[in-house]
């Protein structure tokens, strides 16, 4: 087997379902912690609006779901929002979670964006 085939087989093993390897496992479990913290980075006010363990479970679906696909994971803070958005639970407080979310995304992205613009103008 080459090393091209050994690197997608890995990548097919984190990225997918779990796995029953427990080598391959630890690499599984790996992925998607970081994962949530990254989330955890993006959205602090939705981490402390909804506790970790609510938030953790909303964002392990996520990404069960929609899986990073891109090269940075800054895309999270685009597709987070509209994932809980469009799978809320039907309860009175989804509503303001969901729009917490989107704004605190747009906002993310708003600071990222002038960020990337001031580097490139200097």
């Amino acid at each position: 087997m080459s090393l091209r085939e050994t690197q997608e087989q890995m990548q097919a093993a984190i990225m997918g379902p779990p796995v029953a390897d427990e080598r391959l496992a630890i690499y599984w479990r790996a992925y998607r912690l970081r994962l949530v913290e990254t989330l955890h980075s993006m959205f602090p006010r939705l981490l402390r609006a909804l506790g970790e363990p609510l938030f953790n479970d909303f964002a392990l679906e996520f990404i069960r779901r929609e899986p990073p696909r891109g090269w940075t994971l800054e895309r999270l803070a685009e597709t987070f929002p509209r994932h809980l958005a469009e799978t809320r639970p039907d309860e009175e407080w989804a509503d303001r979670i969901a729009d917490l979310a989107r704004r605190e995304g747009a906002f993310r992205r708003g600071r990222f964006n002038f960020v990337s613009d001031s580097a490139q103008r200097a």
